[in-house]
C-alpha cells in the first residue's frame, strides 16, 4: 500500500532558487528508483516561504529503501544543504482547519512527453474508433474550414489530439507521434543530425512553445518541444 506524506521544506537564505532545483529532481528520481509512485506531486509553497511537497511513497519498505540508498542519501544531503525540514505543524497556514498555499510549477521535464496526436487522413473515423475502443470524450478544436479533435480523458484532461493530414499538418508523417520536452530545441535538432536521424520540417510555434518534428535512424518520427520561459509568478497578497 502506498503512502503519501507532506514534506516542508524552509530554504536557507539565498538559498531558494537552488531549492526548487533540486525539488524537481527529488520524485523522478524516486519513481527511477521504484521508491515513489507515478502519482503526480503537488508543490506549494507557505507564507513564510516554505515549499510544500506532497507526493506518495511506493510503501513503507520503500521508504526504508530510500535511506539506505547511496543517490537518494546524495541528493538529501543536498537539501541539507539548501533547506532545513520542518513539520507541517510549523506553518502559520495550518492554523485554519483548510489550509492553503500559493501553487508552485517546477516546470516541464526535460524528457518527458506530454502529448501525443495522430495525423490522418480519415480523422473523424479516427477519432470515432479511439472514442468507442478507448472510452475518450472528444473536443473539437476548429482549424477554419474543418475540425481537428482532442481527446479527453476521463478526469478531464486533453491527453492527445487527432489531426487532419490538412494545413499545418500536411506533411506531418502518419502514425502516433510523442511530443519530448528539451531544454534546446537548436541544439536537440542539431544533436539529432549529428546522430543519425533528420529533422523533418519546419520548426513550428504553437504559442506555449516551439517544436519540430525529427526521425530517429530506424525510420520512427518524433516530435521535439522546447517550452517558453515562463513568467514569474505574482506574489499573492493576502488580506
Amino acid at each position: 500500500m502506498g503512502v503519501i506524506v507532506i514534506c516542508v521544506f524552509r530554504p536557507k537564505r539565498g538559498q531558494a532558487n537552488r531549492l526548487l532545483a533540486i525539488i524537481r529532481t527529488h520524485v523522478p528520481l524516486l519513481r527511477q528508483l521504484g521508491l515513489a509512485t507515478s502519482r503526480l506531486p503537488i508543490v506549494g509553497r507557505a507564507k513564510d516561504g516554505s515549499i510544500v511537497e506532497v507526493f506518495e511513497w511506493v510503501s513503507e519498505e520503500a521508504i526504508d529503501a530510500a535511506h539506505a540508498h547511496p543517490k537518494v542519501r546524495a541528493l538529501w544531503a543536498r537539501f541539507e544543504r539548501a533547506c532545513t525540514c520542518c513539520s507541517v505543524r510549523d506553518l502559520a497556514e495550518t492554523s485554519s482547519p483548510f489550509p492553503g498555499f500559493e501553487p508552485v510549477d517546477l516546470g516541464p521535464a526535460v524528457g518527458a512527453s506530454e502529448w501525443m496526436d495522430l495525423t490522418v487522413a480519415a480523422a473523424e473515423t479516427t477519432r470515432d474508433f479511439y472514442r468507442r475502443v478507448v472510452g475518450f470524450a472528444v473536443s473539437d478544436v476548429s482549424m477554419g474550414d474543418y475540425d481537428d479533435y482532442c481527446m479527453v480523458a476521463g478526469d478531464g484532461r486533453t491527453v492527445a489530439g487527432v489531426c487532419h493530414a490538412a494545413g499545418p499538418n500536411r506533411d506531418v508523417p502518419s502514425g502516433w507521434l510523442p511530443y519530448f520536452n528539451v531544454a534546446s530545441l537548436s541544439k536537440s535538432l542539431a544533436a539529432a543530425r549529428r546522430s543519425g536521424g533528420r529533422v523533418v520540417g519546419k520548426v513550428r510555434d504553437l504559442g506555449s512553445g516551439r517544436m519540430c518534428i525529427v526521425r530517429d535512424p530506424s525510420g520512427s518520427h518524433a516530435a521535439l518541444f522546447e517550452h517558453r520561459p515562463a513568467k514569474p509568478a505574482s506574489r499573492r497578497r493576502r488580506v
